[in-house]
């Protein structure tokens, strides 16, 4: 094989790809939703909620505090759900498990 037609390091060829079963290649996918869905989306509602409720001890007027506890509890039922769903394709042994 000449330099040229080498296949670059870290792909394979479209052969071997083309073998994979397609329930291999879509748990690879799913696993991939998951692990992003739990560092990005759990983490940046979880992290919101815990500042709208470190904040809500400063807020005097009470129909805002009712507003952003309805914001925080909006947001941990948010968390909920997509945890129940990642939990409940079974994927949560990937690397983005916190548990």
């Amino acid at each position: 094989m000449d330099a040229g037609s080498r296949v670059p390091e870290g792909t394979q060829p479209v052969t071997a790809q083309g073998s994979m079963a397609p329930e291999t290649v879509l748990q690879g996918v799913l696993e991939d939703i998951a692990r992003d869905l739990n560092t990005s989306v759990i983490r940046c509602s979880f992290e919101a909620s815990l500042l709208l409720a470190s904040a809500l001890r400063f807020v005097s007027d009470h129909e805002a505090s009712d507003r952003i506890a309805a914001a925080i509890d909006l947001l941990d039922e948010n968390i909920r759900q997509v945890q129940t769903l990642v939990f409940g394709f079974g994927l949560h042994n990937g690397a983005g498990d916190t548990t």
